[in-house]
């Protein structure tokens, strides 16, 4: 199996402009056990369903099923709390855990349905769809429809004069 790239080292932080930035992961990770305990803690608000969400990230690659789980907690919660951009970032991570599974038609469809919410508030995680499906392409040996969606993610990037994302599409394009 090829390609983890990049995302995959990629983990959330509950910082910046939209609650998140990328760090990097080791295998299994002291910050999943200090979100776990940060959880304990969280009230029942968007600040819960960003720990959730971020623990399930953290998880996804070393354990993708516990990961689904945190990421099915973040979507009920943000859907009772109507919070859009912890939904968008809950299917997206969803996704992951499916790709990591190797169910790449779930995963698919969760990046899709994350997609729109993306876009319709203009969020980062724009980038991050359009790579997460170009990557199912790929990996279903859809090379050149790969290459168009990661060439989205990259205008994308742009767009949002994101360069740590921007570093991440390029890294998918010329792998």
């Amino acid at each position: 199996m090829k390609p983890k790239k990049l995302l995959c080292i990629c983990f959330w932080v509950l910082i910046g402009k939209e609650g998140l930035v990328t760090a990097f992961l080791p295998a299994q990770t002291p910050e999943a056990d200090s979100l776990k305990k940060l959880l304990l803690e969280a009230k029942v608000d968007t600040s819960r369903v960003n720990l959730l969400n971020s623990l399930s990230f953290a998880l996804s690659y070393h354990n993708p099923n516990e990961g689904k789980q945190y990421a099915q907690q973040a979507l009920k919660l943000a859907r009772q709390i109507t919070y859009p951009k912890g939904e968008a970032y809950a299917l997206n991570n969803l996704g992951v855990s499916f790709f990591e599974l190797g169910d790449y038609a779930k995963a698919l469809h969760f990046y899709q349905k994350a997609l729109p919410l993306f876009k319709k508030y203009n969020l980062t995680g724009i980038v991050f769809a359009y790579n997460n499906i170009g990557m199912v392409a790929e990996q279903r040996g859809q090379v050149s429809k790969a290459l168009q969606l990661y060439q989205k993610a990259l205008q994308a990037a742009r767009r949002l004069k994101s360069r740590a994302e921007e570093s991440l599409c390029l890294n998918n394009i010329g792998v």
